[in-house]
């Protein structure tokens, strides 16, 4: 069995780490002014996509085998 490393999963894995890190740490950067929390928002937002993408990256897998 000679299968190769798709590391584009790697990637969205490591991606969506960080996205998950990010939603579970916005409530710490709680700042003053109209354009924090535009990008507060903005990273909030953005973060939510994370289990999805492990979702699809794990049924993917699953699916290869």
């Amino acid at each position: 069995m000679n299968k190769k490393r798709n590391i584009y999963f790697d990637v969205l894995k490591i991606l969506s780490t960080i996205l998950v890190i990010i939603n579970h740490s916005h409530l710490l950067l709680k700042e003053n002014g109209k354009i924090f929390h535009i990008i507060h928002f903005f990273m909030f937002s953005i973060s939510k996509i994370a289990v999805p993408i492990f979702i699809m990256v794990t049924g993917a897998l699953i699916l290869n085998k």
